[in-house]
C-alpha cells in the first residue's frame, strides 16, 4: 500500500494492518490477541480497512457480517407508525417493513437466528489478509516478467503492436517492451514488418493475425460485385490514429472510412463512396445490431438526421435508408432491430 495511505490511518487500523502483514491470511479469533484489540474495536478497524481497500476477505459472508454489525438497529413500533401525514397510503420503505416482521417474530418467538448471526452474535466468517499479499497478488513477478506479460497483453488488445501504439497506453513504454517482441520473433512467437501504412517498418503480430490482415486484404471484390465493408465501435482499438467517437459507429472498406455515424445522428461521409457500398455498410451495422444484446436493455436503434450540416430528408442518402427498412422519425431517418 502507498505509505501516504497508511500515514492517514486511524491508530487501531495501523496496529491491526501490521498484524495482518505479520500473520498473513488469519482468521479473526486468531488476530484478537496478536492485535490486542477488543473484539468490537477490532470489527470497526477492520471495516475502516476494507472500506479503504487495503484489506480483503476469502467470501461474502464475512464481508455481509461486518457490515450489518455496523448498522443503526432498526427504528421501534413508534417510529415506524410516526409516518408524516403525506406519506400515508404509499408503499413502506424496506426499514418499516423490515422493522414490522422483526415485531410479528418476536411475538410469535420466531425471531431469525441467522440475522442474529450476523449481525454479530458469532465471530466473522472466513479470513483476512492485506490486498498486496502474495496469496491476493500472487508470487512478485520476476526480472523481465512483467514486460513479457504487458507485451503478450499488448498483441491481444490490439492485435499490431508499433511504437505509436504505447502512446496509447500508460503504464509501460516502448523501450520496455521492445526487446521482448525482438526475443519473440527470434522464437517464432510473433512477425515483424509494415502491417498497416503509415506507422513505420517496426511492427509486430501474431502470425494468426497476419494471416488474417492478408485474408481481409484479399476481400476487395472486383469492380460489379458487391462490396464487404466492416463496421466497428468508434472505441475499437484500430482506429486509435482516427480520432473516432467512442460513441459512434465507423464503417470501413480495405481500411479506408466510408462514413462515420454519432450517437446524435450525424453521419460524415468520406469521399463519394457509391450506392452500393454505403447499402452494404448499413446492412452490415443493422446485423450488428440484431446479433447483440445490450446488458442494460436500451433499444438497439440506428438515428440518422443530418449529413454534415444538411438534413438527409429529400436526399439520396434517405433513399438508401428507405430501402433498407429505415423509417420517417421527425427531421430524420430511424430504425431499430427487433
Amino acid at each position: 500500500a502507498p505509505l501516504a495511505a497508511l500515514d492517514d490511518l486511524p491508530a487501531e487500523s495501523r496496529k491491526l494492518y501490521e498484524t495482518l502483514a505479520l500473520s498473513g491470511a488469519s482468521f479473526v479469533p486468531d488476530i484478537l490477541g496478536p492485535s490486542g484489540l477488543a473484539p468490537e474495536r477490532l470489527r470497526e478497524a477492520l471495516l475502516d480497512l476494507v472500506r479503504r481497500g487495503l484489506v480483503t476477505g476469502d467470501g461474502l459472508l464475512g464481508l455481509r457480517q461486518l457490515v450489518l454489525s455496523k448498522k443503526s438497529p432498526g427504528r421501534s413500533a413508534v417510529e415506524g407508525l410516526s409516518t408524516p401525514v403525506a406519506q400515508l397510503g404509499r408503499h413502506p420503505g424496506r426499514a418499516v417493513l423490515r422493522s414490522a416482521e422483526e415485531r410479528v417474530a418476536n411475538r410469535f418467538g420466531l425471531a431469525s437466528r441467522s440475522r442474529a448471526r450476523l449481525a454479530g452474535a458469532s465471530p466473522l466468517e472466513g479470513r483476512w489478509s492485506l490486498v498486496v499479499s502474495p496469496s491476493v497478488l500472487g508470487p512478485e513477478a520476476g526480472p523481465g516478467e512483467r514486460e513479457e506479460t504487458w507485451a503478450r497483453l499488448l498483441l491481444v488488445r490490439w492485435g499490431v503492436v508499433c511504437r505509436e501504439t504505447l502512446e496509447w497506453e500508460s503504464g509501460m513504454r516502448w523501450a520496455d517492451v521492445a526487446p521482448v517482441f525482438a526475443r519473440m520473433e527470434l522464437s517464432g512467437d510473433v512477425r515483424r514488418g509494415e502491417f498497416l501504412e503509415g506507422h513505420g517498418p517496426i511492427q509486430y503480430a501474431a502470425p494468426d493475425t497476419v494471416e488474417s490482415l492478408r485474408q481481409r486484404r484479399d476481400l476487395r471484390p472486383p469492380p460489379g460485385e458487391t462490396p464487404v465493408p466492416v463496421v466497428v465501435c468508434g472505441a475499437d482499438p484500430v482506429l486509435f490514429s482516427l480520432n473516432a467517437s467512442p460513441g459512434s459507429w465507423v464503417a470501413l472498406d480495405c481500411g479506408e472510412r466510408v462514413f462515420e455515424l454519432s450517437e446524435a445522428g450525424r453521419i460524415e461521409i468520406f469521399g463519394t463512396p457509391s450506392d452500393t457500398l454505403l447499402k452494404a455498410a448499413f446492412t452490415e451495422l443493422q446485423g450488428i445490431l440484431k446479433r447483440g444484446r445490450d446488458p442494460f436493455g436500451r433499444p438497439r436503434r440506428i438515428r440518422v438526421e443530418t449529413a454534415g450540416e444538411r438534413g438527409i430528408v429529400g436526399t439520396p442518402l434517405a433513399v438508401i435508408l428507405a430501402s433498407l427498412g429505415f423509417t420517417r422519425d421527425g427531421d430524420g431517418y430511424a430504425w431499430r432491430a427487433l
